[in-house]
């Protein structure tokens, strides 16, 4: 495994992995990709790459993407999108 930085481009590939890790209950469908365009779930990924975004993607051997985590900063002042 290897890691990648995420970077401002990557950001198709953040919100594919964003959706998979959305917890749905067993009982209940997997959330519909709109979901991702809810102001408190784009806060997770729009403008990615300002001061405060880290974030990294795991890479199979093949280069296939299996993960990320990723961190933002936000305090009291932080303005939602």
């Amino acid at each position: 495994m290897t890691f990648s930085e995420i970077k401002a481009g990557d950001i198709q590939l953040q919100k594919e992995l964003l959706l998979i890790a959305l917890w749905t209950p067993d009982d209940e469908a997997d959330h519909s990709p709109e979901v991702l365009e809810l102001p408190h779930i784009k806060a997770y990924y729009e403008n990615w790459g300002r001061e405060g975004d880290i974030g990294f993607f795991a890479m199979s051997p093949d280069s296939t993407p299996m993960g990320a985590v990723q961190a933002r900063y936000k305090s009291s002042q932080t303005k939602l999108l």
